[in-house]
């Protein structure tokens, strides 16, 4: 990272931005092409899981190559914090990463991935889960193999970048 002083350092912060958003956006390799797509997650700390219809675009390229990146952001608006055209900067925090696909076998390892999945997204979880709809959807983690982050306050006053 070019900003050193922008990096978010610690797991505990990094963390804190994950369980923040609602949508990861994910993105694959489609040969030489990138797909991305936002997508409603769940987190453990160790792991991102996805659910999805068990045919399309995504799953069949995820079939073919298991490596993906994705990423999160939190706020993004514009602050004025000086004059003229640079006077503007965003703030957010962001993070994104690097993860190998796991596609989800039988009836509990995808009960198990949909509880956290839930728990994440409708802050709730659990539940009971049709087996007739497990057998139809596919479950997928991302085993997370890096993440940095970065966060950009807003600086105001004689600190401001001007």
């Amino acid at each position: 990272m070019r900003r050193n002083d922008k990096a978010l350092k610690d797991r505990p912060a990094i963390d804190r931005v994950i369980r923040a958003c609602r949508i990861c956006t994910l993105a694959m390799a489609d040969g030489g092409e990138p797909y991305a797509v936002p997508l409603n997650f769940g987190y453990d700390g160790a792991s991102l899981y996805f659910h999805s219809a068990a045919v399309g675009k995504k799953i069949d390229i995820l079939h073919k190559n298991p490596r993906v990146w994705f990423s999160f952001h939190t706020g993004g608006g514009l602050v004025r914090t000086g004059d003229g055209v640079c006077g503007w900067t965003s703030e957010y925090e962001s993070v994104m990463g690097s993860g190998q696909v796991v596609f989800l076998r039988g009836e509990s390892e995808k009960r198990r991935g949909l509880d956290i999945l839930t728990a994440h997204a409708a802050a709730g979880g659990g539940g009971d889960y049709d087996p007739r709809a497990l057998d139809r959807i596919l479950v997928f983690r991302v085993d997370i193999l890096s993440l940095s982050g970065k966060k950009s306050p807003v600086r105001r006053g004689e600190d401001a970048d001007g």
